[in-house]
């Protein structure tokens, strides 16, 4: 599924005019360790959920919302086009919409969905170029145009600040056509007027191919973004304040072999799949978790493309670990996951970062409940 999407996206997206270049300052993580606190995640309890014969127990796009008195996992139900809101206290599907896929008030997909509150539910569907704002209840509150497609990461699909949506973005063509380009759009909602924004390509990407070139990012700590790439070691964040963007080190320690791009193949087609995607390691993404004040980025392990029974390996049998850096941007620890225990979708709330446990492999993977094995911060002596 995660190649699909690239390969998806490769072809959907498309092009725009060239900004010029925001400010770029070059910094490092590698300051004195033992003068921060340093993290690692312990796993604790285990949520699980039933569910019903209509719906999947894994989301590409998961979704979470809690105020004083609710705890929300929300999940797109493609099956029936809708979203499912599960109580994550109560332990079960208190809310199920269903929208029309026709008519005024229609959505081809709900996948793709955004809860800034209860009352503000945004709906992105890219096969019909349009946002339905909806709220708890299910009702249509506005139905709003989008005037260019939007690409949406495994990841993360967008999300929306006051009236100003946020995506990401990618030029038509592999990582040497995005250079000169920023990562992301942002798009008034109210005015229907889209920007370049965020932090431009790096230019790395300019002569050779990488495989894994996809812009990750999240919401931080002070009104900015962080973007990360799947080939590349660096984060950078973006300052909205400043327009400017600060580069940091955050290179994975299970990163042996720095990734490297293909410098024989001249299309992405050509390249050698088996070895960039199994053998060489990747970076699938960055979250902010607000109620702990950390990041996480997560890393994918290169691996042998057989394994020791000589049987071809995939994706999903890439060993992930999670790094941990604070709101200063240094490295404070890694953990390492168990093997075929954990999906790549991960959610920061305020009982701990969830991880699903629904790994096709995993022994333990029950497809009539959701599963997430809760993982809290702990500090090291």
């Amino acid at each position: 599924m995660h190649r699909l999407i690239l390969l998806y996206l490769v072809l959907f997206c498309m092009a725009c005019k060239k900004p010029v270049d925001s400010t770029v300052e070059s910094s490092t993580n590698t300051g004195n360790i033992e003068s921060r606190i340093k993290f690692s995640l312990a796993p604790k309890d285990i949520i699980e959920i039933p569910i019903d014969t209509l719906s999947l127990n894994y989301s590409l796009y998961p979704g979470y919302y809690a105020n004083d008195t609710i705890e929300l996992y929300i999940t797109a139900n493609e099956n029936i086009n809708g979203l499912d809101f599960y109580d994550l206290n109560k332990k079960r599907l208190v809310k199920r919409n269903i929208f029309d896929r026709v008519g005024p008030h229609g959505i081809l997909s709900t996948r793709k969905f955004f809860i800034k509150s209860l009352d503000s539910i945004y709906i992105y569907s890219d096969q019909d170029l349009r946002i339905l704002l909806v709220n708890y209840k299910g009702d249509v509150l506005n139905r709003i145009k989008v005037e260019q497609p939007w690409m949406a990461n495994l990841l993360q699909p967008f999300l929306v600040k006051d009236n100003v949506a946020f995506f990401g973005y990618m030029n038509y063509g592999d990582n040497r056509a995005q250079t000169g380009y920023k990562t992301m759009r942002a798009q008034d909602l109210v005015r229907g007027i889209t920007r370049e924004f965020g932090p431009m390509y790096p230019q790395v990407f300019e002569k050779y191919l990488f495989y894994n070139f996809l812009p990750f990012y999240t919401y931080g700590h002070n009104n900015n973004f962080v973007v990360r790439f799947g080939s590349l070691s660096q984060i950078y964040n973006y300052d909205i304040s400043t327009d400017s963007t600060t580069v940091f080190q955050m290179k994975s320690v299970w990163e042996v072999l720095t990734i490297q791009p293909d410098k024989k193949a001249n299309e992405f087609r050509e390249m050698d799949k088996d070895h960039e995607g199994l053998e060489q390691g990747e970076y699938l993404g960055v979250y902010y978790d607000r109620y702990n004040h950390v990041y996480y980025s997560i890393f994918s392990q290169g691996i042998p493309v057989l394994s020791i029974h000589g049987k071809k390996q995939d994706f999903m049998d890439k060993p992930i670990s999670i790094i941990i850096f604070n709101e200063q941007f240094e490295y404070c620890g890694e953990t390492l996951l168990e093997k075929n225990t954990y999906f790549n979708n991960f959610l920061p709330t305020k009982r701990g970062l969830l991880i699903p446990m629904s790994h096709p492999k995993n022994p333990g993977n029950d497809e009539n409940k959701l599963q997430f094995q809760v993982f809290k911060l702990a500090p090291i002596n």
